[in-house]
C-alpha cells in the first residue's frame, strides 16, 4: 500500500467504527494491521470492537501483539537509559 492509501483507508476504517459497523471495522483492520502493525491505536481499537462482540480469542492475540511491542520498547528504553 502506498502512503496515501494507507492513509485512505485508515480514515475509512474508522468512519465505520464511528458509524457503529464494527463487523466492517474488523475487516478492514485486519488487512491494515498486516501493512501498519505499528498502529496501536487501531489495533486497540480492534481489541475492544472483538470485546463488544465477544470474540476474546481474536482479541487475546491482537492485545498481545500491541504489549509484545510496548515491552519491548520499554526493555530498549530501560537499556539504553542504564548505558548512560
Amino acid at each position: 500500500m502506498t502512503t496515501l492509501t494507507v492513509d485512505a483507508h485508515r480514515e475509512q476504517m474508522l468512519a465505520l467504527l464511528n458509524a457503529g459497523r464494527p463487523y466492517d471495522f474488523l475487516n478492514m483492520a485486519v488487512a491494515y494491521l498486516k501493512v501498519c502493525a505499528d498502529d496501536d491505536f487501531v489495533r486497540l481499537m480492534a481489541v475492544r470492537e472483538y470485546l463488544a462482540l465477544n470474540l476474546t480469542v481474536p482479541a487475546r492475540f491482537s492485545y498481545r501483539a500491541t504489549m509484545d511491542r510496548f515491552l519491548h520498547a520499554m526493555a530498549d528504553h530501560l537499556q539504553a537509559a542504564a548505558r548512560s
